[in-house]
């Protein structure tokens, strides 16, 4: 389906002249490109053995872990990931906008995913949430929601009083144990919005400096859990969370298969002696305009779903070539090491989003999933099955319907079924208003759906996946359940010191990597999208897991097709896994056993003992790019991660006699780890913020053309956090203490932004020796204030320097400006200065006024001096007298806001009136003042007629009167279909326009009536699929 351009507002708003003005002030062009950077995080070691401090993240809902995989993972060219999307609708409500869609993460498929309620590998992106990963104690419990840290007076009192002045201390250790000294990770994703906080002294802190959002409220009560207000004032509040908790269960290596495949209940699981860790997941609720007239609040359902995942596990030996078993120690003694997981989920999937002008849109979901299991006491999973989305009057606008098939494992699971499939999403089929045109049909294929494609095994195989999770090969009824599969079994990069004789390959494998990934779009138009893909790049020539795209070919028909390939440099990995570690030992201790004199133990791990490649995919990106299309190539360079590896913090050991808490306690200082792995014992800070930024964009196009820019960015440190990790020590069975293991440090918060981009221009041509003596070359400067919102453009061309200020409403401390900053009403620009060799040439003004508690536009200036100005005062609170008199000023006010009247330098007043629900202009009255409307029509009645979702028409007789009451004014009026468009437009001389819409809201005709009879103005036709 073709789409058009929509007349919504846009036949009406070219009559409010002076309104349009004032949004032209709103800074464009010349706009620095975006800032695409990876959202990622470093790990270090901070359990004992195998809970490494980012090891402590769980699996979440599907639905949300899909979701929070942009945030993972960004979709972005320096990832090697295409954007793959469907707009559905977008609810569009006075100041506010939530769209509605469907998205693909084209990293690809991993063989314990589990798929959201719209299929595997798919988001359904309607508000978003916030999820935190809480991290657990020492214990292994965990709380339940977001919890702030420890301040840094806190740990500064904390290593005082245990900087070894008190020898007496044990009891008072064990309480500050109890403390948390690791923060939370909260990941949010919601309306274009995505990034990670995490609370130190009751504030969020941003891991990458950004101050796009604010979050407050943070601590539960009873409406809901967090609020964040973006620098537009609008508010996000986030509902009660729910629960995501994984139950683990210790076993031995040797009797983990006796266990691992039965489900077990929820009470069982709290009974038995198991640890669990948790993500808590916090659904945006509602979304309030900072006037607070309009919202979009959003209502969810539960679901509950329990699967398991696959076991996992830790082996030891006291030499890499000696045997490997259970050998895992705590507290000084010897624990399982083999990990039975099940996770039990509640899932909020939205069912209804209603905005405040009427506009609803509900979920239906009614087909039953076979791919997960439900407790006994919980609601049944299932899938989406219709989106229908409803006019203010009730009418239905259009609805979409899903539907579904699964994915077959070609190995079966021993005990259940339901983790032999994967739920598919096979077509999209979108329906207008009536069920006469239509539908519009979206198809999709996978690969591993044709004979001879790549299949996986069922989930919680130990076999026939890679390091990192993916397909890597068939395998067999017995590898798939064999615990020792799942562990490395070949001498590799992440494997450096261990070798399992008995383990299995883990090597990825670019033909099964892809195995159920998307393959293709067929589109209602008739057009497909073939996605090839190829494995991601290779590390010391490991390769990595995980795919990146590497063709798009798309099809008009059989035999007219455009390709457009990508090519990558060598990619390279922020952390890569690691399966295997070595742990010292006392070899004083234990003299009389001599099984326990080996310098060393080494342990190796079925998962990562560092996770964050796990998550990630690898993490892997890439510094050059380069896309090649029929029409131009286009070569992107990304700063990579070659900024020297910084380690911040010091390691104590602090060891005390569990049975005697007052006695004194000793301590081991181990710096001597940083000699073996640095970050083993110290926290990894080089930040993350400087990596991943566009810092080069050649486009060569067909005809020789080249454009060359050249991308410069600044990096800002914001904040340095002190993070305390405690552990049970690497030391054990000494003199029977305890040892704790503290490892100090700091965290770094900072941000990335654009300074300079210079760009050339020149033809490519064979006789041109030297390209840069006849190019063009332009620089840009960029200056941000505090909020990092444009605040300068400077560019450089042949010789003049063209500069573009802007100021926000925090750049002047003047009220009202002063109160709409305190109310983070920051992104509103209210000075645009534009200057030539440093001289002003031109600039726009709009001015506010506080009316009531709203900030409201009051008055727009314009500057064109005759001759560019050598001096010049900004703005301040009154405007300069070079400015002359407004363009407009507005002279009167809604009770919801809405500019009622205004009056233009010509001295002409218009007025103007509002309907559907104070949404849509439906009158301007020129010539005539607002004294002059109110005394035909009442105040109270133009507000009653505003208030009402349409106009009734008694209210249109009324409004079409003034024509003849008030002679001298010229009444044009506005009639709306709302939600689509507008209907008819009736100006001064009382001839109307009207509109067509077809039952998909695409714009079918323009027709006057003259006579009778129908007068075509301009029509569309659009290609439809037939029934």
């Amino acid at each position: 389906m073709i789409r058009s351009v929509k007349l919504v507002g846009s036949m009406c708003l070219f009559v409010f002249t002076l309104f349009v003005q004032a949004q032209e002030i709103q800074p464009k062009g010349n706009q620095p490109d975006s800032l695409m950077n990876q959202v990622t995080l470093s790990a270090s070691d901070n359990d004992g053995f195998y809970n490494q401090y980012m090891n402590n993240i769980v699996p979440n809902s599907p639905t949300v872990s899909e979701l929070m995989k942009y945030v993972d993972q960004p979709v972005d060219l320096f990832h090697g990931l295409p954007t793959i999307e469907i707009p559905i609708y977008t609810i569009e409500c006075g100041e506010l906008s939530l769209p509605i869609t469907l998205s693909y993460h084209a990293g690809g498929i991993k063989v314990d995913q589990i798929a959201t309620w719209v299929g595997l590998g798919w988001s359904l992106n309607a508000g978003g949430a916030c999820t935190v990963n809480c991290i657990d104690d020492k214990h292994g419990n965990f709380e339940s929601r977001l919890i702030d840290t420890m301040t840094e007076k806190e740990i500064e009192e904390y290593m005082e009083n245990f900087g070894f002045s008190n020898p007496n201390q044990g009891m008072l250790l064990e309480s500050w144990i109890d403390n948390q000294t690791i923060p939370d990770i909260c990941s949010y994703n919601f309306l274009g919005y995505s990034g990670r906080f995490f609370l130190f002294n009751g504030k969020a802190h941003e891991l990458y400096g950004s101050k796009q959002l604010i979050f407050t409220n943070i601590y539960p009560n009873f409406a809901h859990i967090l609020s964040a207000k973006d620098l537009r004032g609008n508010r996000y509040e986030f509902g009660e969370g729910t629960q995501s908790t994984t139950y683990t269960i210790q076993h031995s290596c040797e009797n983990i298969l006796q266990h691992c495949w039965e489900y077990k209940s929820l009470t069982s699981l709290n009974i038995a002696n198991s640890s669990k860790k948790g993500v808590r997941t916090y659904s945006l609720t509602k979304v309030v305009s900072p006037s607070g007239n309009d919202s979009i609040c959003l209502l969810y359902n539960l679901q509950d779903a329990t699967y398991k995942s696959v076991a996992t596990g830790v082996m030891s030996a006291f030499s890499k070539d000696g045997p490997w078993g259970d050998l895992i120690i705590k507290r000084g003694h010897t624990t399982f090491s083999a990990s039975e997981n099940q996770t039990y989920t509640t899932e909020p999937t939205v069912s209804e989003i209603v905005a405040s002008n009427g506009v609803r849109v509900v979920f239906s979901a009614n087909e039953e999933r076979r791919d997960l299991r439900t407790d006994e006491k919980g609601s049944e999973a299932k899938a989406l099955s219709e989106i229908k989305i409803y006019a203010p009057s009730g009418n239905l606008l259009r609805r979409w319907v899903f539907e579904y098939d699964y994915f077959k494992s070609y190995i079966e699971h021993p005990t259940d079924t339901f983790s032999n499939l994967r739920l598919k999403l096979k077509s999209m089929k979108e329906y207008g208003s009536s069920q006469s045109t239509g539908p519009c049909v979206y198809l999709f294929s996978y690969y591993g759906e044709e004979m001879g494609e790549p299949q996986m095994p069922f989930r919680g195989s130990f076999s026939g996946h890679d390091y990192w999770g993916y397909c890597n090969g068939m395998t067999t009824d017995a590898k798939a359940i064999s615990f020792y599969e799942s562990f490395p079994g070949t001498q590799d990069m992440f494997n450096p010191v261990a070798l399992v004789s008995k383990g299995g390959n883990l090597m990825a494998n670019e033909n099964f990597c892809k195995a159920y990934s998307l393959k293709s779009i067929r589109y209602p138009t008739g057009g497909t999208r073939v996605f090839r893909y190829q494995m991601q790049g290779e590390m010391q020539f490991v390769p990595y897991g995980g795919l990146r795209i590497h063709k798009v070919v798309s099809y008009s028909s059989q035999n007219d097709s455009t390709v457009c390939e990508y090519q990558y440099s060598g990619s390279y990995a922020t952390e890569p896994p690691t399966f295997s570690r070595r742990r010292e030992r006392d070899k004083a201790a234990n003299p009389d056993n001599s099984n326990l004199q080996w310098e060393y133990i080494y342990d190796i791990s079925s998962v990562p003992f560092s996770n964050l490649a796990a998550i990630t995919g690898g993490g892997v990106n890439y510094s050059w790019v380069k896309e090649v299309s029929e029409d131009a190539i286009v070569e992107y360079y990304y700063n990579g991660d070659n900024n020297d590896p910084q380690y911040s913090g010091y390691r104590v050991l602090i060891g005390y006699d569990p049975t005697n808490l007052w006695a004194p306690y000793h301590t081991d200082y181990s710096d001597y780890y940083n000699e073996w792995h640095p970050d083993f014992c110290y926290n990894y800070i080089c930040p993350d913020y400087k990596h991943g930024q566009l810092i080069r964009k050649i486009i060569t196009t067909n005809d020789g053309f080249v454009i060359d820019e050249i991308y410069e960015y600044g990096y800002q440190k914001c904040d340095t956090i002190p993070i305390m990790q405690i552990s049970y020590g690497a030391k054990e069975w000494r003199d029977n203490y305890t040892y704790y293991d503290l490892l100090v440090s700091d965290y770094i918060t900072g941000k990335a932004y654009l300074k300079t981009k210079t760009t050339y221009s020149y033809r490519n041509l064979d006789d041109l020796v030297d390209p840069l003596i006849t190019q063009k070359r332009t620089e840009e400067s960029y200056t941000y204030n505090e909020y990092g919102l444009l605040q300068s453009v400077t560019a450089i061309c042949r010789g003049d320097t063209v500069v573009k200020e802007i100021r926000y409403a925090s750049d002047i401390s003047a009220n009202p400006y002063r109160e709409m900053a305190a109310k983070r009403r920051i992104d509103y620009p209210v000075e645009v200065i534009k200057k030539v060799n440093g001289k002003v040439v031109e600039g726009d003004l709009l001015t506010y006024v506080n009316e009531n508690g709203y900030f409201l536009r009051e008055k727009i200036y314009e500057l064109k001096p005759s001759i560019p100005l050598a001096s010049f005062n900004s703005f301040s609170g009154i405007p300069s007298s070079i400015y002359g008199d407004p363009v407009g000023t507005v002279t009167s006010y809604t009770s919801c806001g809405k500019i009622a009247a205004m009056c233009g330098r010509d001295r002409i007043n218009v007025v103007y009136l509002w309907g559907y629900n104070n949404q849509y202009p439906i009158a301007e009255i020129r010539n005539a003042t607002y004294d002059e409307v109110t005394s035909k029509i009442p105040k109270s009645t133009i507000e009653a007629i505003a208030a009402r979702l349409e106009p009734t028409s008694t209210d249109w007789s009324q409004i079409n009167e003034l024509r003849t009451s008030l002679l001298q004014a010229h009444v044009t009026i506005f009639a709306y279909k709302p939600s689509i468009g507008v209907s008819c437009i009736c100006g001064p001389d009382e001839r109307s326009i009207y509109f067509n819409y077809d039952d998909f809201g695409q714009l079918k005709e323009m027709y006057r009536m003259e006579n009778g009879l129908k007068k075509i103005i301009e029509n569309y036709e659009y290609h439809y699929p037939e029934n």
